[in-house]
């Protein structure tokens, strides 16, 4: 079983509110991906972007997301 699912608590009540932060690491096999994000009425917000960072664009069921890529530097 996934670690996220594993942390997740069914009787857990408390309100997810506007503006609040979260760190969102989905489980990824060999790898570490994370960010956070600030929960708003609309979209939420990633505050984690870096600009000049490069991405890559990842196919996704839902659509596609961008995503950091790996950063080389010569």
């Amino acid at each position: 079983v996934a670690r996220d699912w594993k942390a997740h608590r069914e009787d857990d009540l408390t309100p997810i509110v506007e503006n609040q932060a979260f760190g969102w690491n989905p489980s990824i096999a060999g790898t570490k991906s994370e960010d956070t994000i600030i929960a708003s009425s609309d979209d939420p917000l990633i505050i984690s972007a870096i600009p000049r960072w490069p991405m890559i664009s990842v196919e996704t069921d839902i659509g596609t997301i961008e995503r950091p890529d790996i950063l080389v530097m010569v």
